[in-house]
């Protein structure tokens, strides 16, 4: 059996022990997945739910934002945006997850992966200046200082 077959056999698990509400059980499978495959968004979405059946809020919003983070590395937005807004509900101070992402890119050299999680991030947080002001960094470091400055104008 392929390791993410190994993976998807545990979360599939996971999601029967979810749906009869036992978490403990479900916990342990999620975290099976995940052990298989750390990118395993829906493992840690899934982890999420059972913390949270089980009342523990601070695992419940670690793994969700886990999932928000493994989501905007593989440009989902969709899924991105909806456990964003979930992760809003409890706590309106969360990094967003696509600004996060372009932050990483950008100190590893890829301006233009970075520039894309920027986009990406405006989608989720038009008004944040945070965004604009690494964009403007990005551009910068592109050696584009002309877009970069109309980045950082928004700051």
């Amino acid at each position: 059996i392929s390791f993410q077959d190994e993976a998807q056999k545990y979360y599939d698990m996971g999601c029967k022990f979810l749906v009869q509400q036992k978490y403990g059980k479900a916990i342990v499978a999620f975290k099976k997945a995940v052990k298989i495959n750390d990118l395993f968004a829906e493992a840690y979405k899934g982890l999420a739910d059972a913390y949270k059946g089980k009342g523990d809020q601070g695992s419940f919003k670690f793994y969700l934002q886990k999932a928000a983070d493994v989501y905007a590395q593989f440009d989902r937005l969709e899924e991105t945006k909806e456990v964003f807004i979930e992760i809003l509900k409890y706590d309106s101070e969360v990094p967003n997850p696509f600004n996060s992402l372009g932050v990483k890119l950008r100190k590893h050299g890829d301006y233009p992966g970075a520039l894309h999680a920027y986009t990406q991030a405006l989608e989720l947080t038009p008004h944040d200046e945070n965004i604009y002001y690494n964009m403007g960094k990005a551009f910068y470091f592109m050696g584009q200082k002309w877009p970069g400055m109309q980045s950082a104008k928004w700051v």
